[in-house]
């Protein structure tokens, strides 16, 4: 998206209507601490916990998100194939791991992906 430079040409989005569920890896790797250090397994028993937000994003959305960071290009559906998972939609439950441990997901999706484009940019930047 960058390397291109600001322009006002469309970006091709396969797939945009599918959804899946973003959790920062700053969540995740909270939720295995919480789950390490305060959970309770049954005895002889093993437990599945799912780490998600609960939240379906279509993926228009996080490609709209990151045109906006980078420029202004245009992120548009390009028309509707499926999935290559064959998932068409997303959303998990962590309702076992907040009973669990109280775990909530603290950052949304947005600021998550601004902060790994802040990143990458200020890196790019040291680099250069």
């Amino acid at each position: 998206l960058r390397a291109d430079g600001p322009t006002d040409r469309p970006f091709p989005v396969a797939n945009a209507a599918a959804t899946r569920d973003f959790v920062d890896v700053r969540d995740v790797a909270e939720a295995v601490v919480a789950l390490t250090e305060r959970a309770e397994p049954d005895r002889g028993e093993a437990q599945v916990y799912n780490i998600a937000s609960g939240e379906e994003t279509p993926i228009l959305a996080v490609a709209v998100r990151l045109c906006v960071l980078a420029g202004k290009r245009r992120a548009v559906a390009q028309g509707g194939r499926p999935s290559r998972s064959g998932v068409a939609r997303s959303r998990g439950d962590a309702s076992r791991l907040r009973r669990a441990v109280g775990w909530v997901p603290r950052v949304r999706w947005e600021q998550s992906i601004e902060d790994l484009w802040r990143e990458l940019r200020d890196g790019m930047a040291r680099a250069a």
